[in-house]
Protein backbone atom coordinates (compact mmCIF):
# COMPACT_ATOMS: atom_id res chain seq x y z
CA UNK A 1 0.00 0.00 0.00
CA UNK A 2 2.58 2.82 -1.16
CA UNK A 3 -0.22 5.58 -0.60
CA UNK A 4 -0.51 4.82 3.36
CA UNK A 5 -0.75 7.69 5.57
CA UNK A 6 -1.33 6.74 9.04
CA UNK A 7 -0.16 3.00 10.28
CA UNK A 8 -3.15 1.95 12.94
CA UNK A 9 -2.02 -0.57 15.32
CA UNK A 10 -3.93 -2.87 17.42
CA UNK A 11 -2.31 -5.18 20.12
CA UNK A 12 -4.99 -8.23 20.67
CA UNK A 13 -4.82 -10.39 23.84
CA UNK A 14 -8.26 -12.21 24.53
CA UNK A 15 -10.77 -9.84 23.84
CA UNK A 16 -13.15 -12.09 20.94
CA UNK A 17 -16.19 -10.21 23.01
CA UNK A 18 -15.35 -6.81 21.60
CA UNK A 19 -12.60 -7.07 19.03
CA UNK A 20 -15.08 -7.02 16.09
CA UNK A 21 -16.37 -3.67 17.05
CA UNK A 22 -13.30 -2.67 17.67
CA UNK A 23 -11.89 -3.30 14.07
CA UNK A 24 -15.20 -2.28 12.54
CA UNK A 25 -14.94 0.91 14.35
CA UNK A 26 -11.39 1.35 12.88
CA UNK A 27 -12.53 0.07 8.85
CA UNK A 28 -15.49 2.44 8.86
CA UNK A 29 -13.66 5.80 9.47
CA UNK A 30 -14.06 8.43 7.00
CA UNK A 31 -10.56 8.76 6.67
CA UNK A 32 -9.46 5.96 4.78
CA UNK A 33 -5.37 6.32 3.57
CA UNK A 34 -4.25 3.91 6.52
CA UNK A 35 -3.21 0.04 7.71
CA UNK A 36 -4.73 -1.27 10.45
CA UNK A 37 -1.86 -3.95 11.61
CA UNK A 38 -3.55 -6.37 14.28
CA UNK A 39 -0.96 -7.90 16.31
CA UNK A 40 -2.55 -11.18 18.30
CA UNK A 41 -0.03 -11.51 21.10
CA UNK A 42 -0.63 -15.17 22.23
CA UNK A 43 -4.73 -14.75 23.10
CA UNK A 44 -6.29 -18.55 23.97
CA UNK A 45 -9.88 -17.31 22.70
CA UNK A 46 -11.29 -16.75 19.34
CA UNK A 47 -9.25 -12.99 18.77
CA UNK A 48 -6.88 -14.70 16.45
CA UNK A 49 -9.60 -16.15 13.87
CA UNK A 50 -11.72 -12.71 14.33
CA UNK A 51 -8.26 -10.95 13.28
CA UNK A 52 -7.47 -13.08 10.31
CA UNK A 53 -11.27 -12.64 9.27
CA UNK A 54 -11.08 -9.22 9.09
CA UNK A 55 -7.30 -9.72 7.05
CA UNK A 56 -9.26 -11.57 3.98
CA UNK A 57 -12.26 -9.01 3.66
CA UNK A 58 -10.26 -5.59 3.92
CA UNK A 59 -6.80 -5.32 1.64
CA UNK A 60 -5.70 -2.42 4.76
CA UNK A 61 -5.98 -4.85 7.20
CA UNK A 62 -2.14 -6.84 8.33
CA UNK A 63 -2.51 -9.38 11.02
CA UNK A 64 1.03 -10.73 13.05
CA UNK A 65 0.75 -13.20 15.45
CA UNK A 66 3.22 -13.55 18.15
CA UNK A 67 3.57 -16.06 21.68
CA UNK A 68 2.27 -13.73 24.25
CA UNK A 69 5.34 -11.06 24.98
CA UNK A 70 2.60 -8.28 26.70
CA UNK A 71 1.92 -4.69 25.90
CA UNK A 72 5.11 -2.58 25.80
CA UNK A 73 7.07 -5.55 23.24
CA UNK A 74 3.60 -6.11 21.28
CA UNK A 75 3.81 -2.17 20.81
CA UNK A 76 7.20 -1.98 19.38
CA UNK A 77 6.84 -4.54 16.96
CA UNK A 78 3.96 -2.79 15.82
CA UNK A 79 5.91 0.84 15.33
CA UNK A 80 8.77 -1.81 13.37
CA UNK A 81 6.07 -2.97 11.12
CA UNK A 82 4.46 0.22 10.62
CA UNK A 83 4.40 1.94 6.93
CA UNK A 84 2.81 5.27 7.85
CA UNK A 85 3.97 8.50 8.27
CA UNK A 86 1.67 8.88 11.16
CA UNK A 87 1.06 6.45 14.20
CA UNK A 88 -1.79 5.44 16.19
CA UNK A 89 -2.92 3.13 18.42
CA UNK A 90 -6.11 1.33 19.41
CA UNK A 91 -6.48 -1.14 22.64
CA UNK A 92 -8.93 -4.26 21.14
CA UNK A 93 -11.55 -3.61 23.72
CA UNK A 94 -12.05 0.07 22.77
CA UNK A 95 -13.71 1.73 19.42
CA UNK A 96 -13.73 4.88 17.33
CA UNK A 97 -16.31 7.72 16.67
CA UNK A 98 -16.34 7.58 13.01
CA UNK A 99 -14.64 11.04 12.72
CA UNK A 100 -11.50 10.22 14.83
CA UNK A 101 -8.94 10.15 12.07
CA UNK A 102 -10.42 12.76 9.93
CA UNK A 103 -10.21 15.37 12.98
CA UNK A 104 -6.99 13.76 13.94
CA UNK A 105 -5.31 14.08 10.55
CA UNK A 106 -6.81 17.70 9.45
CA UNK A 107 -3.83 19.71 8.85
CA UNK A 108 -1.29 17.09 10.41
CA UNK A 109 0.99 17.78 7.18
CA UNK A 110 0.30 21.12 6.18
CA UNK A 111 0.80 22.85 9.74
CA UNK A 112 3.79 20.28 10.80
CA UNK A 113 2.01 19.07 14.18
CA UNK A 114 4.31 16.19 15.56
CA UNK A 115 1.26 14.74 17.79
CA UNK A 116 -2.36 15.55 18.02
CA UNK A 117 -4.46 14.48 20.56
CA UNK A 118 -8.30 14.02 20.78
CA UNK A 119 -10.40 13.75 24.38
CA UNK A 120 -12.36 10.72 24.86
CA UNK A 121 -15.70 8.93 25.98
CA UNK A 122 -15.97 7.09 28.71
CA UNK A 123 -18.21 3.77 27.76
CA UNK A 124 -20.60 1.87 30.29
CA UNK A 125 -21.94 -1.28 28.95
CA UNK A 126 -23.31 -1.17 25.59
CA UNK A 127 -24.97 2.26 25.62
CA UNK A 128 -24.40 4.74 28.06
CA UNK A 129 -20.91 7.28 27.49
CA UNK A 130 -19.95 10.25 28.45
CA UNK A 131 -16.90 12.93 28.20
CA UNK A 132 -14.04 12.11 30.44
CA UNK A 133 -14.21 15.19 33.07
CA UNK A 134 -10.61 14.47 34.78
CA UNK A 135 -9.71 15.18 31.36
CA UNK A 136 -12.03 18.33 31.17
CA UNK A 137 -9.39 21.36 31.79
CA UNK A 138 -7.03 20.06 28.96
CA UNK A 139 -9.51 20.01 26.02
CA UNK A 140 -11.87 23.62 25.99
CA UNK A 141 -11.24 24.10 22.88
CA UNK A 142 -9.01 23.35 19.86
CA UNK A 143 -5.24 25.17 20.43
CA UNK A 144 -1.65 24.19 19.53
CA UNK A 145 0.74 24.26 22.29
CA UNK A 146 4.08 24.79 20.89
CA UNK A 147 8.43 24.48 22.00
CA UNK A 148 9.02 24.77 25.62
CA UNK A 149 5.14 25.05 27.08
CA UNK A 150 4.76 21.06 25.89
CA UNK A 151 7.79 20.54 28.59
CA UNK A 152 5.93 23.16 31.24
CA UNK A 153 2.46 22.85 30.79
CA UNK A 154 1.60 19.42 29.24
CA UNK A 155 4.46 16.66 29.95
CA UNK A 156 4.26 18.07 33.43
CA UNK A 157 1.06 16.02 34.14
CA UNK A 158 3.26 13.40 34.28
CA UNK A 159 4.97 13.81 37.18
CA UNK A 160 1.17 15.13 39.35
CA UNK A 161 -1.39 12.72 37.94
CA UNK A 162 -2.88 16.53 36.91
CA UNK A 163 -5.19 14.37 34.49
CA UNK A 164 -3.53 15.08 30.45
CA UNK A 165 -4.35 11.99 28.90
CA UNK A 166 -1.51 9.84 29.72
CA UNK A 167 -2.17 6.70 27.26
CA UNK A 168 -0.93 5.72 23.37
CA UNK A 169 -4.51 5.38 22.31
CA UNK A 170 -6.68 8.61 21.38
CA UNK A 171 -3.57 10.23 19.53
CA UNK A 172 -1.76 10.64 16.12
CA UNK A 173 2.14 10.43 16.06
CA UNK A 174 4.52 11.37 13.41
CA UNK A 175 6.28 7.64 13.45
CA UNK A 176 9.80 9.41 13.35
CA UNK A 177 9.04 10.49 17.15
CA UNK A 178 9.62 6.43 18.10
CA UNK A 179 12.84 6.06 16.84
CA UNK A 180 15.90 5.16 19.01
CA UNK A 181 12.76 5.23 22.24
CA UNK A 182 12.73 3.71 25.38
CA UNK A 183 15.09 6.46 27.86
CA UNK A 184 12.04 6.47 30.28
CA UNK A 185 11.06 2.99 30.26
CA UNK A 186 14.04 1.00 31.83
CA UNK A 187 12.26 -1.84 34.21
CA UNK A 188 8.50 -1.38 33.19
CA UNK A 189 6.99 -4.54 32.15
CA UNK A 190 3.07 -4.10 33.17
CA UNK A 191 2.33 -0.70 35.06
CA UNK A 192 2.06 2.42 33.55
CA UNK A 193 4.39 1.87 29.86
CA UNK A 194 2.17 4.42 27.69
CA UNK A 195 2.73 7.39 30.85
CA UNK A 196 6.93 6.60 30.92
CA UNK A 197 6.92 6.29 26.68
CA UNK A 198 4.95 9.68 26.37
CA UNK A 199 7.02 11.56 28.69
CA UNK A 200 9.96 10.75 25.93
CA UNK A 201 7.94 10.96 22.92
CA UNK A 202 6.27 14.49 23.98
CA UNK A 203 9.44 15.95 25.05
CA UNK A 204 10.71 15.29 21.32
CA UNK A 205 8.13 16.69 20.23
CA UNK A 206 7.86 20.60 18.94
CA UNK A 207 4.44 20.97 18.28
CA UNK A 208 1.35 19.18 19.42
CA UNK A 209 -2.14 20.65 18.61
CA UNK A 210 -5.28 19.61 21.12
CA UNK A 211 -8.61 18.19 19.86
CA UNK A 212 -11.82 19.26 22.12
CA UNK A 213 -14.16 16.79 20.60
CA UNK A 214 -14.03 13.26 22.04
CA UNK A 215 -13.36 10.76 19.01
CA UNK A 216 -12.25 7.69 20.87
CA UNK A 217 -14.57 5.68 23.41
CA UNK A 218 -12.50 4.15 26.44
CA UNK A 219 -14.53 0.95 28.34
CA UNK A 220 -14.94 0.96 31.93
CA UNK A 221 -13.72 -1.49 33.56
CA UNK A 222 -10.44 -3.33 33.57
CA UNK A 223 -8.16 -3.68 36.09
CA UNK A 224 -6.30 -6.54 37.13
CA UNK A 225 -8.10 -9.61 38.67
CA UNK A 226 -4.66 -11.40 39.61
CA UNK A 227 -1.75 -11.10 42.29
CA UNK A 228 0.81 -9.50 39.43
CA UNK A 229 4.43 -10.44 41.35
CA UNK A 230 5.90 -7.34 39.37
CA UNK A 231 3.36 -4.77 40.53
CA UNK A 232 5.40 -3.04 43.14
CA UNK A 233 8.58 -3.68 40.88
CA UNK A 234 6.62 -1.29 37.93
CA UNK A 235 5.70 1.18 40.51
CA UNK A 236 9.19 1.51 41.85
CA UNK A 237 11.02 1.20 38.19
CA UNK A 238 8.42 3.74 37.16
CA UNK A 239 9.57 6.18 40.04
CA UNK A 240 13.17 6.18 38.94
CA UNK A 241 12.39 6.74 35.31
CA UNK A 242 10.21 9.93 36.46
CA UNK A 243 13.00 11.10 38.61
CA UNK A 244 15.77 10.81 35.73
CA UNK A 245 12.93 12.70 33.37
CA UNK A 246 13.17 15.64 36.32
CA UNK A 247 16.66 15.76 36.52
CA UNK A 248 17.02 15.90 32.30
CA UNK A 249 14.27 18.12 31.91
CA UNK A 250 13.07 20.30 35.32
CA UNK A 251 16.29 21.47 37.22
CA UNK A 252 14.02 24.93 37.08
CA UNK A 253 10.99 22.95 39.43
CA UNK A 254 13.09 20.08 40.97
CA UNK A 255 11.21 20.19 44.09
CA UNK A 256 7.56 20.17 43.00
CA UNK A 257 8.41 17.42 40.19
CA UNK A 258 10.08 14.91 43.21
CA UNK A 259 6.29 15.77 45.84
CA UNK A 260 4.41 14.70 42.62
CA UNK A 261 6.03 11.84 41.84
CA UNK A 262 7.12 11.22 45.82
CA UNK A 263 2.82 11.42 45.91
CA UNK A 264 2.64 8.91 43.06
CA UNK A 265 4.36 6.30 44.29
CA UNK A 266 3.02 6.09 47.93
CA UNK A 267 -0.48 6.13 46.72
CA UNK A 268 0.43 3.41 44.07
CA UNK A 269 1.68 1.01 47.30
CA UNK A 270 -1.92 1.13 48.23
CA UNK A 271 -2.67 -0.60 44.83
CA UNK A 272 0.15 -3.06 45.43
CA UNK A 273 -0.91 -3.62 49.07
CA UNK A 274 -4.34 -4.56 48.14
CA UNK A 275 -2.95 -6.62 45.12
CA UNK A 276 -1.22 -8.61 47.70
CA UNK A 277 -4.72 -10.35 48.29
CA UNK A 278 -5.87 -11.48 45.03
CA UNK A 279 -3.68 -14.35 45.01
CA UNK A 280 -3.21 -18.06 47.27
CA UNK A 281 -0.76 -16.48 49.31
CA UNK A 282 -0.49 -16.84 53.09
CA UNK A 283 -0.49 -14.11 56.16
CA UNK A 284 2.49 -14.53 56.55
CA UNK A 285 4.12 -14.56 52.46
CA UNK A 286 2.04 -10.68 52.26
CA UNK A 287 3.38 -9.98 55.17
CA UNK A 288 6.76 -10.50 54.01
CA UNK A 289 6.14 -8.85 50.79
CA UNK A 290 4.79 -5.86 52.32
CA UNK A 291 7.87 -5.66 54.35
CA UNK A 292 9.69 -5.65 51.26
CA UNK A 293 8.07 -3.02 50.06
CA UNK A 294 8.30 -0.66 52.68
CA UNK A 295 11.89 -1.39 53.30
CA UNK A 296 12.53 -0.73 49.70
CA UNK A 297 15.15 2.65 49.14
CA UNK A 298 12.55 4.44 46.72
CA UNK A 299 9.87 3.96 49.37
CA UNK A 300 12.08 5.34 51.96
CA UNK A 301 12.73 8.50 49.85
CA UNK A 302 9.57 9.42 49.19
CA UNK A 303 8.58 8.85 52.42
CA UNK A 304 10.71 11.96 53.67
CA UNK A 305 9.31 14.29 51.22
CA UNK A 306 7.69 17.08 52.75
CA UNK A 307 5.21 17.95 50.31
CA UNK A 308 4.11 14.33 49.68
CA UNK A 309 3.82 13.91 53.51
CA UNK A 310 0.67 16.36 53.48
CA UNK A 311 -0.98 14.56 51.19
CA UNK A 312 -1.30 11.02 53.13
CA UNK A 313 -2.75 10.52 56.38
CA UNK A 314 -0.53 10.07 59.38
CA UNK A 315 -1.90 7.00 60.26
CA UNK A 316 -0.42 5.48 56.18
CA UNK A 317 2.73 7.67 57.07
CA UNK A 318 3.59 6.30 60.14
CA UNK A 319 3.18 2.57 59.34
CA UNK A 320 5.09 2.91 56.49
CA UNK A 321 7.68 4.85 58.78
CA UNK A 322 8.04 2.57 61.48
CA UNK A 323 7.51 -0.60 58.83
CA UNK A 324 4.21 -1.59 60.78
CA UNK A 325 3.75 -4.37 58.68
CA UNK A 326 0.24 -5.62 60.15
CA UNK A 327 -1.28 -2.00 60.17
CA UNK A 328 -0.19 -2.12 56.59
CA UNK A 329 -1.94 -5.81 55.90
CA UNK A 330 -5.00 -4.84 57.51
CA UNK A 331 -5.27 -1.76 55.05
CA UNK A 332 -4.19 -3.82 52.12
CA UNK A 333 -6.92 -6.39 53.35
CA UNK A 334 -10.02 -3.42 53.76
CA UNK A 335 -8.33 -1.58 50.26
CA UNK A 336 -9.21 -5.32 48.64
CA UNK A 337 -12.56 -5.94 49.92
CA UNK A 338 -13.54 -2.40 48.85
CA UNK A 339 -11.96 -2.70 45.14
CA UNK A 340 -13.74 -6.15 44.88
CA UNK A 341 -16.82 -4.78 45.51
CA UNK A 342 -16.38 -1.93 42.95
CA UNK A 343 -15.36 -4.38 40.73
CA UNK A 344 -18.47 -5.83 40.98
CA UNK A 345 -20.69 -3.22 40.76
CA UNK A 346 -18.66 -2.47 37.75
CA UNK A 347 -19.32 -6.10 36.23
CA UNK A 348 -23.64 -5.49 37.05
CA UNK A 349 -23.25 -2.05 35.44
CA UNK A 350 -21.36 -3.06 32.14
CA UNK A 351 -23.81 -6.47 31.98
CA UNK A 352 -27.23 -4.26 32.69
CA UNK A 353 -26.53 -1.05 30.57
Amino acid sequence: MSDITLSVVVPVYNTEHFLPKCIQSILSQTFETFELILINDGSSDKSLDICRRYETRDSRVRVLNQDNQGIVATRKIGVAAAGGKYLAFVDSDDYLEGNCFSRLMEDIEEKDYDIVIGNMYRVIGSRLKYRKVRYHRYFTEDYDVEGDDIRTKIVISYFDALGFPAGMPGKVYKTALFRDTGTYQDGIVFMGEDMYLNIEIFLKARKIRIVRDCLYNYRYGGGTSKYMPRLFADAVAGYNNQKRAIKDYYQDSLAERRRGISIMVLQFLKTCLANCFLGKLDKKTIMAIIHDYVATPEIREAIQNEGARRFFTSDYLTAIQEKNVEWLYAFGAKTHRREWIMKKVKHIINTVI
